[in-house]
């Protein structure tokens, strides 16, 4: 095993956090890098092994339905909203994550945003009926029944997963119970922490002015090399001045929060 990856393979997870960035700031400065290299690969599973080790293990249930674990596992964003008593009761409002008729739901939530893949964090594209890149062959090999419909209720396409799992629509909205909205919610943060960790990536770049129209025709004319180079330097500039260590500490808040919400709602529910 050469050094480096010895290196990173007993490394702390803030010591590989760096990777972690220059893999996403190579993916929009230098698009034609070598995003499989066996050092980015060996840093997100083990920063994935700590996040996605507490979402299934602490924040997922086995009797959530399959519709509902599909959405969670598969949208990036999520909308929180309260149920009012009155139309609690009136409606008679269960849970409809775990589908238990005897635990009333208090809130509602909706999973929204395009389906993308986790480990290239690239939208999945379900508007086209054939392609030759790796999620469409997936898709087409993993489909379920033939005679599904392939359009929502509303007329709108239906919306699939990585593995070509049907996803429930944007505007569903599951009404949720007390417990399964916290580990829904704390479970969803954890699945989708790399998704969310690009996103304010872009935002830095996009801040810095490397992303502007200029930029990317200027770009269009250099090499590998130049392109290269000019990421490592941005990633040297976010590192000296602090970027990349704040974008840590907002992960490591992540999993932090996730482990004292589990401590809390442990010690609650067993007062009862």
């Amino acid at each position: 095993m050469p050094l480096i990856l010895q290196r990173i393979a007993s490394s702390k997870p803030k010591e590989l956090f760096k990777y972690a960035i220059e893999w996403m700031v190579m993916k929009k400065i230098h698009p034609a890098f070598e995003s499989n290299n066996q050092i980015y690969t060996t840093v997100f599973r083990k920063l994935d092994d700590e996040v996605k080790g507490l979402a299934n293990s602490k924040f997922s249930s086995s009797s959530w339905t399959i519709d509902f674990t599909r959405a969670i596992r598969a949208r990036p964003d999520l909308m929180s909203m309260d149920i009012s008593v009155g139309k609690s009761e009136v409606m008679e409002m269960h849970c409809e994550a775990c589908n238990r008729r005897n635990h009333p739901a208090s809130a509602e939530l909706m999973f929204t945003g395009q389906p993308y893949n986790a480990e290239t964090l690239e939208p999945i594209d379900n508007d086209s009926d054939s392609g030759s890149d790796s999620d469409s062959d997936n898709m087409s090999e993993l489909s379920e029944d033939p005679d599904e419909p392939k359009m929502y209720p509303d007329g709108k396409k239906a919306a699939y997963n990585a593995t070509g799992e049907r996803l429930p629509p944007e505007s569903r909205r599951f009404a949720l119970g007390r417990t399964c909205r916290a580990n829904a919610q704390v479970a969803h943060t954890l699945h989708h922490w790399r998704y969310h960790l690009y996103s304010w990536v872009k935002d830095y770049l996009a801040l810095h002015n490397h992303l502007t129209a200029e930029m990317l025709v200027k770009r269009d004319s250099w090499s590998d090399r130049k392109r290269e180079k000019a990421a490592l330097k941005i990633v040297k500039t976010m590192e000296a001045d602090g970027e990349i260590k704040k974008l840590y500490h907002l992960y490591k808040e992540q999993v932090t929060y996730a482990v004292d919400v589990r401590h809390d709602l442990e010690s609650r529910w067993a007062r009862r």
